[in-house]
């Protein structure tokens, strides 16, 4: 009887740990909108980490059941989809389903077209500022330095325009939070140039080399593996053949600017990806 209640009581505050938001959708459509969009952007934003548990989708009664479960199952997915692609962490059994019209009904059709997600805040250790890329210059002036690094930056197909193989083109637009796998604002964008280049150009191969700054530790490559990993793993998701792509993580051992980096802007240089040419 003990043991149940202990059961119990487990189950209990595992449930009410559990977070939940709804997004909703227009009708008759899967795709995922502006203001869904700001819903999960907030939620990603506002919360330290969060780890999503499950996505269910939800259709209107307009057209037939097995019209409206594909639709719901489609929009869990695209949620499920976008989270992956801003690299937040989902739980491992996570539950992606659509209900379709099979659930108590709202009289307002337009709240019946939504999907709910299920995530719970993860606490994450602080990082040893011995073995990470924690910056040293801290000034409301970097959003500045940064805008004007990235506006100083050739897009995607100007880099590749004259590439041949053994060119190693620096990217310094794909960008990567603090201690992090996951994107910048902004850098999905050349992410996606980058896929789209690749599709434009079937001969092409690369090796992806991720870097990191701020680093004294050379032999510490975990995060920029797992950030060259990244964007592999979206080029692949999104249609490449393994067969013309590669990945690399060097740690700070390649730096362009000497570690300890004198300045922001050496920082951001030295937090780069790196494309090389294998085959063009």
């Amino acid at each position: 009887m003990k043991n149940i209640f202990l059961l119990l009581l487990l189950f209990v505050k595992s449930v009410s740990a559990q977070e939940k938001l709804e997004v909703y959708f227009d009708f008759n459509k899967s795709e995922i909108n502006t203001k869904a969009k700001i819903k999960l952007d907030s939620l990603i934003t506002s919360k330290n980490k969060i780890e999503i548990l499950k996505i269910h989708g939800y259709a209107d009664s307009v057209d037939t059941n097995k019209y409206n479960d594909s639709l719901s199952s489609k929009r869990a997915k695209n949620i499920f989809n976008y989270f992956k692609v801003k690299n937040i962490a989902i739980d491992n059994q996570i539950e992606v389903k659509g209900f379709g019209e099979n659930y108590s009904q709202s009289k307002n059709l337009d709240k019946n077209r939504k999907a709910i997600i299920f995530f719970k805040p993860v606490l994450v250790q602080k990082p040893n500022p011995n073995n990470s890329e924690n910056g040293s210059f801290d000034s409301p002036e970097n959003q500045e330095i940064l805008n004007q690094f990235l506006d100083s930056e050739k897009s995607i197909f100007e880099k590749f325009k004259n590439a041949k193989k053994g060119d190693v083109i620096i990217i310094n637009n794909i960008l990567f939070q603090i201690n992090s796998e996951k994107l910048a604002d902004g850098s999905e964008q050349v992410v996606l140039d980058l896929l789209e280049y690749l599709k434009n150009n079937p001969k092409l191969k690369i090796d992806i080399h991720g870097n990191i700054c701020c680093n004294r530790n050379t032999n510490d490559v975990k995060l920029s593996y797992r950030r060259a990993k990244f964007v592999f793993d979206y080029l692949i998701k999104n249609g490449i053949s393994t067969a013309r792509l590669g990945y690399k993580g060097y740690g700070s051992a390649n730096p362009i600017y000497k570690i300890p980096e004198k300045s922001y802007q050496e920082e951001l240089a030295n937090r780069r990806v790196e494309i090389e040419v294998i085959e063009n």
